[in-house]
């Protein structure tokens, strides 16, 4: 008992220190007049907009948590929703330290709470993020067929701040960097029977979750939460806009 409350207390700590760690970095990182325009900004805000956009925030997490079962259900694979919530969370804020690491940090919560094997639970995810690209990609295109001008003008400015600074003598480094590291890899893989055996086993149980999505049973309940999460971002996004004086009309 003793051993369990102890894990408890670290693992809380250990959350909460991230939490102060990455608050004290977010304004380390401002310059002082980045800090004033935040406090007036803060002052000013309308809270209402504010706190309805946490709202539809908070109701996209647990839509997209609820939603996630869809495809663990039919993999005959247990999970309560408290659990998924959590991972998802969890996720979230791994990617805020490692980006992109938070989805198989979800897969790993996972195994922990309810013994769902990482391989099919990450495929579950890749496969929602495939649905999730194709939702964006739909959205892309809408914004360009609406706003071509305002689309031409954002991608100039994207093309000039990704290409017009860049440094090749560092990029060319990284990738004899990446080049040297998978080529490592690749011996390791080759030469070590046990590693082959269990990277296969792994791409096996990958491909049982990604194929989860053809064996949805409720299909219409899916297609709801994923079109319900998708307006909660749009919104919860826009809203934020209408809090204050000096954006309230982009």
């Amino acid at each position: 008992m003793k051993k369990i409350k102890l894990n408890t207390l670290v693992k809380f700590l250990t959350s909460l220190g991230l939490g102060v760690y990455l608050t004290w970095y977010l304004f380390d990182v401002m310059t002082e007049k980045d800090l004033r325009v935040f406090k007036t900004a803060i002052l000013n805000s309308n809270y209402g907009w504010i706190a309805l956009s946490l709202f539809l925030a908070l109701l996209s997490y647990f839509s997209r948590a609820y939603r996630w079962g869809y495809t663990l259900w039919p993999m005959n694979y247990k999970s309560s929703f408290k659990n998924q919530y959590h991972s998802l969370m969890i996720g979230y804020l791994v990617n805020m330290t490692i980006p992109r690491a938070g989805e198989f940090s979800r897969a790993v919560m996972l195994k922990r709470s309810d013994n769902i094997p990482i391989g099919p639970g990450f495929g579950t995810i890749v496969t929602e993020r495939i649905v999730d690209m194709l939702l964006l990609f739909s959205l892309s295109v809408i914004a360009v067929l609406i706003s071509p001008k305002e689309t031409t003008l954002i991608f100039g400015r994207l093309k000039e701040s990704f290409l017009g600074g860049t440094n090749e003598s560092s990029n060319s480094d990284f990738w004899w960097w990446f080049l040297l590291g998978v080529l490592v890899l690749l011996i390791i893989v080759v030469f070590n029977k046990n590693i082959r055996s269990r990277i296969y086993d792994f791409i096996k149980s990958l491909k049982e979750g990604v194929s989860s999505i053809f064996k949805v049973k409720q299909y219409g309940a899916y297609t709801l939460h994923t079109l319900f999460i998708w307006v909660a971002y749009l919104v919860m996004f826009a809203l934020p806009f209408y809090a204050m004086e000096e954006t309230a009309n982009i």
